[in-house]
């Protein structure tokens, strides 16, 4: 479920990306830096064709250039990232919530 704005969202992840940039390699570092956009509310389904969804916060998305197969989401109610990707039948899927921007960012590129 979605509370506050956009604003208060793209300061809450570049306050968290602040503050693992010691921890994280700086080639994800990049790439979320590439991949990133302005939040913006995202509709997910968590079953394969389901019709009941839920709204999240979309923070990266592709730019067909290095892609992940998952673009990475945020959770209010329970402060954490996690990814969605697109269906074939353009259904956005939540896939999971792996924790913090660190985790999910290292969890993507090791995992």
């Amino acid at each position: 479920m979605i509370t506050s704005d956009a604003n208060t969202i793209e300061t809450l992840v570049a306050r968290e990306l602040e503050s693992c940039t010691k921890e994280l390699k700086v080639e994800y570092r990049n790439w979320f830096v590439k991949h990133r956009i302005i939040p913006r509310p995202i509709l997910c389904t968590d079953d394969v064709g389901s019709t009941k969804s839920e709204e999240f916060w979309l923070l990266t998305d592709h730019t067909e250039d290095d892609d992940a197969p998952f673009r990475i989401i945020y959770c209010e109610s329970i402060e954490q990232y996690g990814y969605e990707c697109i269906m074939q039948n353009g259904a956005n899927q939540l896939i999971g919530f792996y924790g913090t921007l660190l985790e999910i960012l290292v969890d993507l590129h090791e995992g």
